[in-house]
């Protein structure tokens, strides 16, 4: 299994936005429908209040299926909309024997 963990660090004032634009977009139906996608979720982090941040946690089959959803719906509809509240990005990647 091949895992991201997406560190999204938000404008101020605009997580609540940001995921709301998630939902409307259907980024996490969209995504866990493709070939290979075991999980597709956003969460928001419950002991650090008043923080501007969001983790999306990504679980694939492989390499190559999370690869493969660079270039599908799901990730251009992100892509349309996240630079009006991203201000940076951190990712960590490993891979699991699961």
């Amino acid at each position: 299994m091949y895992v991201l963990n997406v560190y999204q660090y938000l404008k101020p004032g605009t997580r609540e936005a940001f995921l709301e634009q998630v939902r409307e977009q259907e980024i996490c139906l969209l995504a866990s429908a493709e070939p290979g996608c075991i999980q597709y979720a956003y969460y928001v982090p419950a002991c650090t209040e008043g923080a501007e941040h969001v983790l999306l946690m990504e679980k694939w089959e492989s390499r190559d299926a999370q690869q493969a959803h660079l270039k599908m719906e799901a990730f251009r509809r992100l892509q349309s909309f996240s630079g009006n509240y991203v201000l940076r990005s951190a990712l960590e990647a490993f891979t699991t024997q699961d």
